[in-house]
């Protein structure tokens, strides 16, 4: 009788302990480039979404938008992220600015930032990765985000080029 009882903790035993997931794992999630938002209303018109890419449609202005990175676990750091993006215009590139950000107590100014700056070096066919380092923690009153630079649509031999982004991926680290 008391031969299967411990068969069977034991066996549950090994299924916890083998089945359970390393504590300190990377968390990384993708977004799609719609989740993005303009940085102000005036660049919402020249906005085009598709299949979950967001680009550019204006011929005249570049556009900045705003992406939110969702902390899972409060107090972890980000380890490390990229934002594959599309640089369709030949005289500039695709810039963004990734941000970790504390406003201690709910502050309307944010007491300490930290930045990192990344663009595409030139215009390419197909998908680009601006590839960014890890981010600092500052606390529960911290928030991460990232901001890009579209440039206007640009036109090959009548033939609408827009830049975009295309998805981000942020890596967290539990």
């Amino acid at each position: 009788m008391h031969q299967p009882s411990w068969a069977l903790a034991v066996a549950t035993l090994l299924i916890i302990t083998l089945g359970s997931t390393n504590t300190f794992a990377a968390d990384a999630k993708n977004y799609p480039g719609s989740t993005c938002q303009p940085a102000s209303d005036n660049s919402a018109a020249s906005l085009r979404t598709s299949l979950g890419v967001v680009s550019n449609s204006s011929s005249t202005d570049s556009i900045a938008l705003e992406c939110p990175i969702i902390k899972d676990v409060l107090n972890t750091p980000v380890s490390r992220g990229r934002i594959a993006v599309v640089a369709q215009n030949p005289s500039q590139g695709v810039g963004c600015v990734v941000r970790s950000v504390e406003a201690v107590n709910g502050a309307d100014f944010p007491s300490r930032i930290f930045s990192q700056i990344v663009r595409t070096t030139a215009t390419a066919p197909g998908v680009q990765y601006l590839d960014f380092e890890s981010l600092p923690n500052f606390g529960n009153d911290s928030y991460y985000l990232i901001t890009c630079a579209l440039p206007p649509r640009f036109l090959d031999n009548e033939v609408p080029r827009e830049s975009g982004i295309v998805f981000y991926q942020v890596r967290e680290v539990e």
